[in-house]
This record gives structure tokens, C-alpha cells and sequence, in this order.
């Protein structure tokens, strides 16, 4: 099984560390698993763990939430940049934790995954929220 795993942070606050203990157990019991994230977390010392963005474009994705009252609608070059690499059709599972947070477009994210033609389920499809979602895709 692979799965991915999108969130906020890695390592950082209470999501962050959780994702990281997820991922990991999943290396440990023999699964593959990666991670996509927003800021707080040196990649340099991690294999598979992947930066949505750069600081500027979080920052210039919270200015535009603050003008245009266009939160999760920023970030499209990195979303884009960052889905393009990842190549989410090899992932039986892709786990969105926190879609908050200044650094990634949730438009373009539930795009990519709707091409990835694999049944799916989310909280945010179902009320809304951007915040703790887990969306499965069954292989």
C-alpha cells in the first residue's frame, strides 16, 4: 500500500507530529508512504517528505486571503508545481490532514484527485470545512 499524506506542517504542533508518527509507522510495518506539507520542517534530513511552496508564496497566499476573503484559493504555481511531482495516481491512499494554512489551493488539489478516477470520500465534500479531512481513495 502507498500512501500519501498532505498537511500544514511535519514535526510541528499536534498535526504535524501526527502525521509524522503515521508516516513513519507506515515505513516500519513495510508500507510506502510520503509526505506533503506546508512549512515548519527541514526536508534536508528526510527521504520522501515533500515542501508545498516556498515562504513567500505562504505569504502572498495570506495576503490574499486577507484582501479577497480567499482562503485555501492561493498557491497555484506551487500547488500545481508540487501535485505534478507526486504523481497521485500511484497512491492507494492519500490522507489529507490540514488543508489550512497559506500553502496550497484546494480547488486544484480536488482536480487533481478527481483525474486519479478512483472512488474517494471527504469530510470537506460533505460540510464544507477545510480542516481535518481524510479523503481515501480505495485502489
Amino acid at each position: 500500500m502507498n500512501v500519501l499524506h498532505i498537511n500544514v506542517t511535519y514535526l510541528f504542533g499536534s498535526t504535524g507530529k501526527i502525521v509524522s508518527d503515521m508516516h513513519h509507522y507506515l515505513i516500519e510495518s513495510g508500507y510506502q508512504s510520503e509526505v506533503l506539507y506546508g512549512r515548519y520542517f527541514n526536508p534536508k534530513t528526510h527521504d520522501k517528505i515533500t515542501r508545498i511552496g516556498s515562504n513567500f508564496s505562504h505569504y502572498l497566499h495570506g495576503l490574499k486571503t486577507r484582501l479577497f476573503d480567499r482562503h485555501g484559493f492561493g498557491s497555484k504555481r506551487s500547488t500545481i508545481r508540487a501535485l505534478k511531482k507526486m504523481d497521485l495516481s500511484r497512491f492507494d491512499v492519500i490522507h489529507l490532514h490540514n488543508l489550512h494554512g497559506y500553502y496550497l489551493h484546494v480547488g486544484i488539489l480536488f482536480k487533481f484527485l478527481s483525474q486519479v478516477n478512483k472512488p474517494s470520500f471527504g469530510h470537506f465534500m460533505i460540510v464544507g470545512r477545510i480542516q481535518d479531512i481524510v479523503l481515501v481513495i480505495k485502489a
